[in-house]
């Protein structure tokens, strides 16, 4: 710029350089998209993840016929010592979670959070039995996490 503020030749040459630079989109090469992928795997090494065990709509499906369907689904997960036991029932497009941690949570243990995979997450509170509800969910991708004496305890993530 010269002194008066009138842009020289050289800095608007410069200028349109830049421009069209930060102009060009382009696509994130594939090893960056791949790369990011596992480093956002990472996230949970600290947790402990408990493994889906049990799924009634899954498990008992040798026993439709038997009987009628029903609108609550059981699931169990666990490792080692850590079990969560989860009903489910449907009201419309609207899902109520029963459901106990075990073993029950200690002192300051008394929280679990259930995340959904669009990114919200709902805080619920453990009785002393490490029991817990939440109703008027919506249907949806959700996983259940919570921290005990050892660390933190996750869930795979299930539809309900």
């Amino acid at each position: 710029m010269t002194a008066g503020g009138a842009p020289r030749e050289g800095d608007e040459q410069l200028m349109g350089l830049i421009r069209e630079a930060t102009a060009a989109q382009d696509a994130v090469p594939d090893r960056v998209v791949e790369a990011a992928r596992e480093a956002w795997t990472w996230r949970t090494v600290d947790a402990e993840l408990v493994a889906l065990l049990h799924d009634s709509t899954m498990d008992d499906d040798a026993l439709a016929g038997v009987r009628g369907a029903g609108t609550v689904r059981a699931l169990s997960f666990g490792a080692g010592d850590h079990m969560i036991e989860v009903e489910i029932s449907e009201d419309g497009d609207r899902r109520r979670l029963v459901g106990q941690v075990m073993p029950p949570p200690g002192p300051g243990e008394r929280t679990i959070v259930v995340d959904r995979l669009d990114g919200g997450a709902l805080e619920l509170e453990l009785d002393e039995l490490g029991r817990f509800e939440a109703d008027r969910l919506s249907a949806g991708l959700v996983r259940l996490r919570t921290t005990d004496v050892e660390g933190r305890v996750v869930t795979e993530w299930v539809a309900i």
